[in-house]
C-alpha cells in the first residue's frame, strides 16, 4: 500500500501506467557501463521499481551495484508500455559510460561468466521525482544488460 493505496500490478497494466525498458551498456577501459531508470523533475509520478533483470559478461568475479542519483545519465535507451500500444510513461531508461556516480545503496559479488540475475524485491524500489536508479558492474568493458519493469503512480 502507498498512501493509503493498494498496488495492484495486474490493474496497473490495465490502466497503462505498467511500463518495462532496458539498455545492455559496456563502459571502455577504466570506465563503467550504468543503466538508469530515471525520473524526471516535476515528472507528477512515482515510480516503484518492482523487478530488475541483469545479465552481465564480466570475465572476472566482480561487483555489481544498485546506486541512486540526481542526475540522469546522459544515453537514451528503449522503455515501452506493458498495454500494448499504450501511452508512453514518464520514467526514462537512460545510460552512460564514466567513473562511479550516484550513492551506494547495494553491492552484490558474481562469477566470471553470462549470468543472469533477477533482482526481485520483496518491496519495490520508489524513484521519487528527480532522482535515478542506477545498477552498475565494477568492470570495464563488460557488458552491463539491464531491465527495470515500473509502475507509475501520481505523486
Amino acid at each position: 500500500m502507498i498512501g493509503g493505496t493498494r498496488i495492484d500490478y495486474w490493474r496497473n497494466t490495465l490502466r497503462e501506467r505498467a511500463f518495462i525498458g532496458g539498455a545492455a551498456k559496456a563502459g571502455p577501459v577504466n570506465s563503467f557501463g550504468m543503466v538508469q531508470l530515471w525520473n524526471p523533475t516535476d515528472s507528477g509520478f512515482i515510480l516503484i521499481c518492482n523487478k530488475i533483470t541483469h545479465v552481465s559478461d564480466a570475465l572476472v568475479t566482480n561487483a555489481h551495484t544498485l546506486r541512486f542519483h540526481n542526475a540522469a545519465l546522459s544515453g537514451a535507451e528503449s522503455q515501452g508500455n506493458k498495454y500494448l500500444n499504450g501511452a508512453a510513461g514518464v520514467g526514462l531508461v537512460k545510460s552512460g559510460d564514466s567513473v562511479m556516480v550516484g550513492t551506494l545503496m547495494f553491492e552484490f559479488r558474481a562469477p566470471p561468466g553470462v549470468e543472469r540475475r533477477l533482482l526481485d524485491h520483496s518491496d519495490p524500489i520508489i524513484i521519487p521525482e528527480g532522482l535515478g536508479l542506477i545498477l552498475t558492474i565494477n568492470s570495464d568493458t563488460a557488458i552491463n544488460s539491464t531491465i527495470f519493469e515500473w509502475i507509475e503512480v501520481p505523486v
